[in-house]
């Protein structure tokens, strides 16, 4: 009997510690234990992609995009990767050739001709030599621009296309402050023209304390040869102050290359040493800002800084400055700047100037990232659903689809890319900010604490029936 009951009491403990022991080792995650579900679309490749919306990035919580994973019908976690062959910088920048005309040259029809090199089956461009000489005093009206990355020019594959969209201009001028409009058109045979955007601004002006160059246009990509940028207010401009430009730079992107998202930011509040403080809402590296001022004669100047926890120092970002200003008949509005990659989520901005502004004052302030292709593989029934959003949950052991994707790359085959349906909300609740979760590991304890108590009694159990039974032999005796 004494031994029936050791072995009964020390059982209890051990299947009651190896209960709580089985609980506490986390099983794989389930589609409910994310706080966000869509359905994908159905395709027929095994292999599949996402290009995830904003509303993903802003509803994940972990940086590493570990509380994210894709289930079939059946409930099953298939294999998924984010795409690491598109994460390297995908922008060339290039010098440009180009070819300055005054306005009696720009007007003269066929001022430069296409010439193509036999041998190479190459073109290049040659001026026409019965155009009218240039003076001292004559103004840069417009500018035939090679596009050195098209496909007509380098006579390359198509596979290795990059289109053209952004032009860096480096200009001479004698006034101190400028605002010059231009057009930008594009064409392959320099007799039709296609407009590539609205109309654009540059400038190079001082404002108050400030010098503001906006030195960088954007546009529609092309992958087409040529380019015409045409100032439009060169003739309000007095002689002496003629503007001439010295350098073309041109930005170049893969036509597979991954696309910047926005986002909008809560607008800045105030603390109580003046400085601004906003947070990013979502959970990737950020590679560009921008402070959209409200109306016009704004200018914000100061210092950025970013932390990626309250309890972490503030480390100095960048000194910016950006404006909306009006002149004349121009609007001034200043470019997005870079960050690199910063995945941090709370900023604060150092005004360098005294004024403090209204709440109506304060700009919209937006991020920009990197948008990510998340590929899986269609392992059981369809419909697939994209589950996501649970802080406490691990990242999933690395696929290496990489391998798959070149080889399937290399052959030319097709992956078929899969949309979400509607975000469905399941009413989990985690706290954003990244905090321990101290009601779970209240009742962890709670369970642990009980299965010891229960421990403890069954073994004092044990003990009593064992003095109890060695009172009644002596009695007996």
């Amino acid at each position: 009997m004494r031994n029936w009951l050791k072995k009964s009491a020390l059982g209890l403990s051990f299947f009651l510690t190896l209960s709580s022991s089985s609980i506490l080792h986390a099983s794989p995650p389930s589609l409910n234990d994310f706080a966000y579900t869509a359905k994908l679309t159905d395709a027929k490749t095994s292999l599949r992609q996402i290009d995830l919306p904003v509303e993903v990035y802003t509803k994940m919580f972990r940086q590493d995009y570990g509380d994210l994973r894709i289930f079939s019908a059946d409930g099953q976690a298939v294999p998924h990767q984010f795409s690491h062959l598109e994460t390297v910088s995908s922008t060339k920048l290039s010098n440009l050739i180009f070819y300055p005309f005054n306005r009696e040259q720009a007007n003269i029809e066929g001022n430069i001709n296409i010439e193509i090199n036999q041998s190479t089956g190459k073109q290049r461009l040659k001026i026409n030599q019965s155009l009218p000489k240039k003076n001292n005093n004559s103004s840069e009206y417009q500018y035939i621009i090679e596009n050195s990355e098209s496909p007509k020019l380098r006579k390359t594959s198509q596979k290795s296309i990059s289109s053209l969209c952004k032009l860096k201009l480096y200009w001479s001028q004698s006034e101190r402050s400028l605002i010059l409009g231009l057009k930008l058109e594009s064409s392959d045979n320099l007799q039709q023209w296609r407009s590539l955007s609205r109309k654009l601004n540059v400038s190079r002006l001082n404002y108050g304390d400030s010098q503001l160059v906006r030195d960088e246009v954007e546009f529609t990509c092309t992958s087409e040869p040529y380019l015409r940028l045409t100032w439009l207010n060169q003739e309000s401009i007095a002689t002496d102050a003629a503007v001439r430009l010295t350098s073309i730079q041109g930005f170049f992107t893969q036509n597979n290359a991954q696309q910047s998202q926005w986002s909008n930011f809560a607008k800045p509040k105030y603390n109580d040493d003046g400085h601004w403080l906003f947070q990013s809402n979502v959970v990737a590296p950020l590679v560009k800002m921008e402070f959209k001022a409200p109306q016009n004669g704004l200018l914000y100047k100061g210092k950025l800084f970013s932390r990626n926890g309250n309890d972490k120092k503030w480390r100095y970002r960048d000194k910016i400055t950006q404006y909306r200003l009006n002149i004349g008949d121009s609007e001034l509005q200043s470019n997005p700047f870079s960050l690199g990659k910063i995945n941090d989520r709370y900023w604060k901005f150092e005004p360098s100037i005294e004024t403090k502004f209204t709440e109506s004052q304060l700009p919209e302030i937006r991020g920009a990232w990197r948008s990510n292709k998340l590929l899986f593989i269609a392992q059981g029934s369809e419909p697939f659903q994209l589950a996501f959003g649970n802080p406490h949950i691990l990242p999933a052991k690395n696929s290496d689809l990489n391998s798959l994707i070149q080889s399937l790359q290399q052959t030319g085959s097709a992956v078929d890319t899969v949309l979400l349906t509607e975000i469905v909300n399941g009413k989990k609740s985690f706290s954003r900010d990244g905090k321990t979760n101290w009601k779970k590991i209240a009742l962890w304890l709670v369970l642990l604490l009980g299965t010891m108590l229960m421990a403890y009694m069954a073994y004092r159990l044990f003990q009593q029936m064992s003095d109890n039974r060695a009172t009644e032999d002596k009695s007996k005796k």
